[in-house]
């Protein structure tokens, strides 16, 4: 019901004071019920006006949605977005995680790199973070062709106490050998 009266808010007034309000509790109407390419029209339509109170959360579904729905470069813009206007730590921490992961993915080794370091200067990294940026810029570093530069790094990942990240840490440092 309440997607509904958001959508006849809308087609009465798409430009009225609450307009930017309505896009949002809309897109969360839509979340809720999964229908993610609605909602993530509507995040669109708030991501689109000027920056509000919604904004961040509204770049922070939207990243989410397309990151899950497999359109990475999308993902990138609204993860930037998440970027530039990240009001904590954590949301900084999402945003260049989500940078980091989705530039891996779209083969953007060199990319994925830099975010990688990015993410790991950041402050009070929790140790899972870490490792995900710390393997992700070797794996980064090896696909672009800069083994020397990967190898140091899959050395120390290869004690690390997490059993699955340390095995594969030794596979790579042994086929680099």
């Amino acid at each position: 019901k309440a997607r509904t009266a958001l959508g006849a808010y809308l087609s009465k007034y798409p430009h009225g004071v609450f307009a930017n309000k309505a896009h949002y509790y809309k897109a969360e109407s839509h979340y809720q019920l999964n229908e993610t390419k609605e909602a993530l029209a509507e995040y669109d339509a708030v991501l689109n006006n000027n920056w509000s109170e919604f904004s961040e959360r509204s770049a922070t579904k939207a990243a989410s949605i397309a990151f899950l729905g497999d359109d990475h470069a999308k993902a990138i813009t609204y993860y930037g977005m998440l970027r530039n206007s990240a009001m904590n730590k954590s949301t900084l921490q999402d945003a260049y995680k989500g940078l980091m992961n989705s530039s891996y993915i779209l083969k953007r080794y060199a990319e994925a790199a830099a975010y990688a370091d990015t993410v790991l200067s950041l402050p009070e990294l929790p140790e899972q973070a870490n490792l995900e940026a710390t393997y992700i810029k070797a794996m980064a570093l090896q696909q672009d062709n800069k083994a020397e530069h990967a190898l140091p790094i899959f050395q120390k990942l290869a004690a690390s106490k997490k059993q699955s990240v340390a095995a594969q840490a030794n596979y790579y440092v042994a086929e680099m050998h």
